[in-house]
């Protein structure tokens, strides 16, 4: 139970008239009078009453509670944290936010408060990687998981290797040095992911993110064989091998329906916890001709992962192709806004109030630029988009998660003035995004993270995200 103190100055004048002032005010009569007012008083006699038991039955528990309650300071942060609430209450009875929004702002503030009060939680052992990479097998090695037709249609036509361009098995990128086993492909082997990752890292759960060919096959029949095979390879040389790991369900996005059937046929496996797309396919995500697949994730309750890469129906970059690997890599965070805004003007989350989409290796640093450019041209332009009735920031930090492997910063001071500029604790998912050479060392965490961040960051973020993480853990 909470209340205030009355207090005299000490070399106050008219300290007399003070007292009898607070005599009158602690007195039982006007205690009586406070009640009436719906005030709970602090005095054991009003609330030990008979008549004040009979109409309120809360006051005899008070009044036992009273007589054995200890006197505690009030915590200097608290006023702070006592007029949060109030304004988000405000916003929501004014028109101005939504109930969640309001109080998804209040539990942000609430935790930078604690914060710099240096009240941090405690980070518990497990750790949840967001993004972690089997190495996908050639063809061949996918043909026991396929049809006779699409067994026999492979080997005739000599069709091997069918590997995404996005990330070459010999680029730099793709596999860290001391990662990479000659004559091997990256990540192809559990016992190095053990190794190398989840004990080194101290993971508990990890998600893979088998990147195929068959996401961005031409094809769409071909595509969808292909993805199947790598489904339930993941399945049987990987899920059932390693209890910690979990799955994303690979699709062919550029056949929406077949994208369905295979979500459809493997989610009764509570293993696989969302469903993976590349950041480039054939049209911008928010069109309607994908809705199917997001409808499909929203009704059996798994996020969509948004992985950077391109089926190259078009040029990865505004201007036109680059030269360069090094170009295409850097231009996925362009890729990645113009598909977020695509997400947010198209009305994805009006018509899905409940997907979230997750993007992976989509870097950081460019989050709180597009966000003010996308508030700033919005309130310009609303007209257009009527059916976006809120602040795209509001839509991104309640709709969009972001795996934190490549943050894109270069420092400390830079990445603690990111997060505060994203301003959401809760967008942030850790990923060590293994074998992929994004840190040095053992720093698979960006600096300048606090402890409770970093809590939110390892466990809480990735399990609110990802409900079907919580059967586990719980």
């Amino acid at each position: 139970m909470g209340g205030w103190t009355f207090g005299v100055p000490k070399n106050g004048e008219n300290q007399e008239w003070a007292f009898e002032f607070i005599q009158m005010a602690g007195g039982k009569q006007w205690m009586q009078r406070s009640l009436e007012r719906g005030n709970a008083p602090p005095r054991v006699s009003v609330l030990s009453e008979p008549t004040v038991a009979e109409r309120f039955g809360w006051a005899p528990v008070l009044a036992a509670t009273m007589k054995t309650a200890k006197l505690e300071p009030r915590n200097p942060i608290w006023p702070s944290m006592d007029l949060q609430p109030r304004g988000a209450i405000s916003a929501v009875l004014l028109g101005q936010k939504t109930a969640k929004v309001a109080l998804d702002g209040v539990a942000s503030d609430w935790r930078r408060t604690l914060k710099r009060a240096g009240l941090n939680q405690v980070m518990p052992d497990t750790t949840i990687d967001c993004d972690i990479h089997p190495g996908v097998p050639d063809i061949k090695a996918l043909l026991p998981y396929m049809s006779e037709f699409w067994r026999t249609s492979f080997v005739h036509r000599g069709i091997d290797g069918f590997d995404m361009m996005s990330y070459p098995l010999g680029a730099p990128i793709t596999c860290r040095p001391d990662w990479r086993v000659a004559g091997e492909r990256p990540g192809s082997s559990l016992e190095a992911m053990r190794t190398q990752a989840l004990d080194r890292f101290g993971i508990g759960l990890a998600i893979c993110n088998p990147l195929t060919g068959g996401q961005i096959a031409v094809s769409e029949s071909m595509g969808a064989a292909i993805c199947s095979a790598v489904n339930d390879w993941m399945i049987d040389k990987w899920l059932n091998k390693e209890p910690r790991l979990r799955a994303s369900i690979v699709v062919p996005a550029q056949a929406p329906l077949l994208a369905v059937e295979e979500i459809e046929r493997l989610v009764h496996d509570r293993r696989f916890v969302q469903v993976l797309l590349p950041a480039a396919c054939e049209m911008m995500l928010g069109r309607s001709y994908y809705w199917r697949i997001y409808e499909a994730a929203v009704r059996h309750g798994l996020p969509i992962g948004i992985h950077a890469g391109s089926m190259y129906r078009y040029a990865p970059t505004s201007g036109g192709w680059p030269s360069h690997y090094l170009h295409d890599y850097v231009a996925n965070s362009q890729l990645f806004e113009d598909q977020l805004l695509s997400l947010v003007s198209n009305g994805v989350f009006v018509k899905f109030p409940a997907l979230k989409f997750v993007f992976i290796e989509s870097g950081v640093s460019w989050l709180p630029s597009f966000i003010w450019r996308a508030i700033k041209t919005w309130r310009g332009v609303r007209a257009e988009v009527p059916w976006v009735n809120r602040s795209p920031a509001d839509i991104i930090r309640s709709h969009i998660r972001v795996t934190t492997q490549p943050f894109d910063a270069p420092d400390q001071e830079a990445v603690e003035r990111i997060v505060e500029q994203i301003d959401c604790d809760e967008m942030l998912l850790f990923s060590s995004d293994y074998p992929h050479w994004q840190f040095e060392g053992d720093a698979v965490t960006p600096p300048g993270l606090s402890g409770s961040l970093l809590q939110r960051i390892r466990v809480d973020n990735p399990l609110a995200t990802y409900p079907r993480l919580k059967e586990t853990v719980s």
